[in-house]
């Protein structure tokens, strides 16, 4: 059981510049010191690094009490400076009891103390005042202040700085200490009882004898783990900490208003015990604003995903979010996603260890007393039987699972992509393979794939397009499809389609070899597989003059935080879309599998395609919300048999009369559509 669980925002469109920063510094005024902290916040970590006897500088005191509270616990060596005349006289009449205090008007960049006077140097909030736009003469002045510190700091002093570490502050603290050769480290305060949303964070820094060769950075950030954690770069330490900081932004975003539809709010949940991947995916979804909200049946609820369910339409698409928030009828829903690579042992253990995080993605005003509503599925969830896994450089880590459903209908074999968000490449469904010989009762169910049926309406529209093509009866229907994946769609076209030629491209050997291990993809004279790079395949048959009945783009972007998540973006540039109506006969047809969450780009991608084609078809999958395009030079009567599925079909590869009948309905579904849909 994890006793440790970071929160770690993922996304939220109206803080990912540096803007979100100037919602809080308007604000910021008087308040300043009190959002870095009073004593109790610090002074956990100045007694750890400040011994009683030791020499203090504090730059830029202001009217903060920090000096006052440290002279109070037994730190008499203390001295205090500020550029303000009039801040240096009221706290030396304030403190004229403390006779060994001393607060001197002095500025820093430029300061009257001898050489390694002091043995820590602390600054609560200056550099971030100095720091407060990004101009030259600012960069100068920081650049005389870290100077004077190192001057006036002996051998193993050590600079504390609290600071909010706005990202140019983060990288100018980072990179100038570095270049110095100091020991950084860098500690977050526990924010719990600060009236601010932002984390604060503690930079030590310690003069060292000898210049450091190599980064010596080490991070104290979870506040319930006392260990040290090295990282080896800048950049490694820049991403611990924004992951915070946009944490801190969530909340403020969540809690003061109605979450955005067009927006997507998610944060993570990290176990120390296994850092590469979350624990928990917690998305946030609010109904609209204009609902009736006498028919809810609550504020807030959170829903929990089996494990094996968080890759289907209703929990792994912003849309099906939406349904399932509507469908279950609070005012705001928190999504939670398992992630397989860790290990739950009931759902008890679940509710434990979130219900002391969810309270923070709660709306605002929610009473501390409210008992969240937990939802799920209930106790049965599918049985998910891993067969293989593996990784490569171009597709990252991926593997093979047997998934038996807990309603009973038939078993399927998914490729999965192990992004954060995992993604299913390939689903097919499975029949039992039947063995030779006496079965033992101890032996295990052994499946295949089944390509004679559908699982996906996907495979279905697309073969229901191409059985109803006019084909000559000695011509072979030669088809190109670039996105081999599993290879399910190729071994569809291959076993229902009489007289077709098949090549199938591939930029990942690894994906290949799944193809043919899980899937049951087999080369031979018609089915010819090319590991290759799609849009080079594409670019160099189109110089060479080589044409397909069919070219089918079948291509993952496998980038969940983009609004096109199929095709890559290159697909749908104007030089590969000419070249692919070059590969393409004239009387054939150009099919795009697009999956687009942005009515916008889809409209720019139909406009392109009407380019080069005179009619383009669509036909739509509401529950994957992909869009199947079919392009041709050639009008619809011209292009298809009509009914193609009655009688004989030179086409049929199957007397299957269920499934023609099926084939017959998909292919009216689809309608022209144009750069104006």
């Amino acid at each position: 059981m994890s006793n440790s669980l970071n929160l770690i925002p993922g996304s939220g469109k109206e803080f990912r510049n540096k803007e979100y920063w100037d919602k809080f510094f308007k604000i910021r005024g008087s308040k300043a010191f009190e959002w870095y902290g009073e004593y109790e916040n610090l002074c956990g970590l100045l007694h750890k690094y400040i011994k009683l006897n030791e020499n203090v500088l504090v730059v830029g005191c202001g009217n903060s009490r920090l000096s006052e509270n440290m002279y109070d616990v037994g730190m008499k060596n203390i001295i205090s400076i500020d550029l303000s005349s009039i801040v240096i006289q009221q706290m030396s009449v304030k403190n004229k009891n403390r006779k060994e205090m001393q607060f001197l008007k002095m500025d820093m960049l430029n300061m009257e103390f001898e050489d390694s006077k002091f043995d820590a140097v602390v600054d609560k909030g200056t550099l971030d005042a100095l720091m407060s736009d990004y101009s030259e003469k600012v960069e100068q002045d920081v650049d005389k202040m870290f100077n004077e510190i190192e001057r006036v700091l002996r051998i193993g002093g050590r600079y504390i700085c609290v600071s909010l570490a706005q990202d140019h502050i983060l990288n100018k603290i980072l990179e100038t200490f570095k270049e110095k050769g100091w020991f950084i480290r860098i500690h977050r305060i526990d924010e719990q009882d600060l009236d601010f949303y932002l984390p604060v964070f503690v930079f030590v820094l310690t003069k060292m004898k000898m210049k450091l060769p190599n980064l010596m950075l080490e991070l104290q950030l979870d506040l319930n783990n006392d260990k040290f954690q090295r990282v080896n770069s800048i950049e490694d330490a820049q991403n611990r900490i924004k992951e915070y900081q946009h944490y801190g932004l969530t909340k403020f975003y969540i809690s003061n208003k109605t979450i955005d539809t067009t927006d997507e709010v998610f944060v993570y949940l990290y176990d120390e015990k296994n850092p590469r991947y979350p624990r928990y995916t917690i998305y946030i979804v609010d109904l609209p604003g204009n609902i009736n909200k006498t028919k809810l049946n609550g504020i807030f609820a959170v829903f929990v995903v089996p494990i094996g369910k968080e890759i289907e339409w209703l929990f792994s698409t912003k849309l099906g979010r939406e349904e399932l928030t509507s469908q279950a009828k609070y005012q705001r829903l928190a999504i939670v996603h398992l992630n397989r690579d860790h290990q739950y042992p009931s759902l008890n253990d679940i509710i434990s260890e979130l219900s002391p995080k969810v309270m923070d993605l709660a709306p605002k005003g929610i009473p501390s007393s409210y008992k969240i509503p937990l939802l799920s599925m209930g106790p049965d969830v599918d049985v998910r039987d891993l067969k293989f896994k593996h990784s490569s450089q171009i597709s990252g880590e991926f593997f093979v699972e047997d998934v038996i459903p807990s309603d009973s209908v038939e078993p399927t074999r998914r490729l999965v992509f192990q992004n954060i968000t995992p993604l299913i490449q390939t689903e097919i469904i499975l029949k039992e393979e039947r063995k030779k010989g006496k079965k033992r009762p101890d032996e295990k169910k052994s499946y295949k794939p089944n390509y004679s049926a559908f699982l996906e309406d996907f495979f279905a529209i697309i073969l229901a397009q191409l059985y109803s093509i006019k084909l000559s009866p000695e011509k072979n229907l030669r088809i190109l499809i670039i996105g081999l994946g599993g290879g399910v769609l190729t071994m569809y076209c291959k076993n229902w389609l009489k007289n077709v030629e098949i090549d199938a491209v591939e930029i990942d050997p690894k994906i290949v070899n799944v193809a043919k291990d899980w899937f049951g993809l087999k080369e031979d004279e018609r089915t010819r597989i090319y590991v290759d790079d799609g849009l080079k395949f594409i670019n160099k048959a189109a110089e060479e003059g080589k044409k397909w009945d069919v070219v089918i783009i079948d291509v993952n972007s496998n980038d969940p935080t983009s609004e096109l998540w199929g095709p890559t973006p290159e697909f749908i540039e104007m030089d590969i879309l000419k070249n692919c109506k070059s590969i393409t006969e004239d009387t054939g047809i150009f099919i795009m599998n697009l999956l687009c969450l942005s009515e916008k780009i889809r409209k720019s991608v139909l406009e392109k395609l009407t380019v080069f084609w005179a009619h383009v078809f669509s036909n739509k999958l509401p529950k994957n919300r992909n869009e199947i395009l079919f392009c041709s030079k050639i009008d619809k009567n011209s292009l298809f048999v009509k009914n193609p599925f009655n009688g004989k079909n030179e086409n049929l590869n199957s007397n299957d009369g269920h499934s023609m009948c099926m084939l017959n309905e998909v292919a009216r579904s689809f309608k022209e559509v144009n750069n104006n849909s």
